[in-house]
């Protein structure tokens, strides 16, 4: 996936309220003493961990990881592969998963830094990618063990960028490349459905490959007009060298017309795009837009409970030119 990001370049400044050492980056010895550290820690659980557990299965199968809504619906892409992986998790989890899921960030984050240099990643996001491997190495020493649990949209995220499957781009976001989303097909709005398509079709060029962003709920507060806009201009430069991407396609509650009444403060989220070319679409709303809406805001939780403000996910698809033109009139 990284062959796919990695003419991503940067204009701006790059946050550093993380608690990482940004001076340094993961050395190969230390990747090979945490090997062999979380290697002993299983050998020290064998009561707990059958002999017949499918290590190199499951690390594989973790690689294929982009998201936590990939995790919860399709992990590896074929559907044996698929029931094999959901049997894996149904028969295991608990604390031999939260062993083998340590291991796996450390196995395929220290394959991600030694195949870095020969991608020739733009130096403002080595240096974001080089952080986030540093935190990940020393969060093996501080977090508890349920936070390696696929349950955790955190670890999921760590997993995806030491797969290098997602790119942080600065601020509380992180992009991958795919197909547009399917949800604004799946609501029951008439005409919808179809002006969905149309759009993709005639004005974005086709259903994919995006830039589709993701928000880490662990950054939230980096969230703010600026790094939206520092995070938007690394992915137009990324679609500016690689025009096979159509466009930036992004799902989200925080793209809630309503909020413009709510939360003013956030309605940039929404009005950047929409002013320079991009159509939104309304998505269904799950349980985990109602939570991160009503976590995050006193007001909008008090509003939620009078009857008076009810989250709802909504997306956008930024055709590839409108995208650049506002780029590079942001430059």
């Amino acid at each position: 996936m990284v062959d796919n990001l990695v003419s991503i370049s940067s204009s701006g400044r790059i946050h550093a309220a993380d608690g990482v050492n940004h001076s340094r980056r993961v050395s190969e010895g230390e990747i090979r003493e945490t090997l062999v550290r979380l290697e002993d820690e299983i050998a020290a659980h064998r009561p707990v961990v059958p002999p017949e557990f499918p290590r190199e299965t499951y690390l594989s199968y973790l690689k294929d990881v982009r998201s936590h809504i990939g995790v919860a619906r399709h992990p590896p892409v074929s559907p044996g592969r698929r029931a094999s992986f959901r049997r894996i998790l149904a028969t295991y989890d608990g604390p031999v998963l939260y062993l083998f899921n340590r291991l796996a960030l450390a196995v395929h984050a220290g394959e991600s830094i030694r195949r870095l240099p020969e991608k020739k990643l733009p130096s403002e996001i080595q240096d974001l990618v080089d952080r986030w491997f540093v935190r990940v190495f020393e969060d093996f020493e501080r977090q508890p063990d349920r936070y390696y649990s696929l349950h955790n949209p955190d670890f999921v995220y760590d997993l995806s960028v030491c797969c290098m499957n997602t790119i942080p781009v600065g601020g509380a976001w992180g992009v991958h490349v795919s197909r547009a989303g399917l949800g604004p097909l799946r609501i029951g709005i008439p005409r919808q459905p179809l002006a969905y398509l149309a759009y993709l079709l005639f004005h974005a060029g086709g259903w994919g490959p995006f830039c589709v962003i993701h928000t880490f709920g662990r950054y939230f507060p980096r969230i703010n007009c600026g790094t939206m806009d520092e995070a938007y201009l690394r992915a137009g430069e990324l679609m500016r060298r690689n025009p096979r991407i159509k466009g930036i396609y992004r799902r989200s509650w925080m793209l809630d017309p309503a909020l413009a009444d709510v939360s003013p403060h956030l309605t940039y989220m929404r009005e950047v795009p929409a002013r320079h070319g991009a159509r939104f679409f309304r998505c269904p709303t799950g349980i985990s837009d109602i939570r991160g809406a009503l976590t995050l805001s006193s007001t909008r939780r008090r509003l939620y409970e009078l009857g008076k403000y009810h989250p709802t996910a909504y997306a956008f698809v930024w055709p590839r030119a409108a995208m650049l033109r506002w780029a590079q009139e942001k430059k």
